[in-house]
């Protein structure tokens, strides 16, 4: 058996350059950035690709900085707790319907 592999389509895989480059200008300047500016990283690093982030952890410049970043912000970028969020509604979400499957078996 043969397998034909196409090309990836244009701009697929290689995350969103203008965000990626929005980020590590803020992170070069990093710690020495206001309020609305490190609102902006924070969404960035919690709604990017991971190519994107990966990326930028590339660029020596930007290690020591995205270190330091990352240590101080850890809780509000992480997106293990909306993971589990999403998880726990499913949870809840299969425990009603099992409910009422087994309450409706008349």
């Amino acid at each position: 058996m043969t397998f034909v592999l196409s090309p990836p389509a244009a701009g697929h895989g290689d995350g969103n350059p203008v965000k990626r480059n929005r980020a590590a200008e803020l992170l070069r300047r990093y710690p020495d950035l206001d309020g609305i500016e490190l609102d902006e990283l924070v969404a960035f690093y919690k709604t990017a690709p991971a190519v994107d982030t990966a990326l930028l952890t590339c660029e020596e410049a930007l290690k020591a900085n995205i270190a330091a970043f990352e240590r101080a912000y850890r809780k509000r970028i992480s997106r293990w707790r909306d993971g589990i969020s999403t998880l726990a509604a499913f949870g809840f979400f299969i425990a009603a319907l099992a409910i009422t499957v087994v309450y409706h078996m008349d």
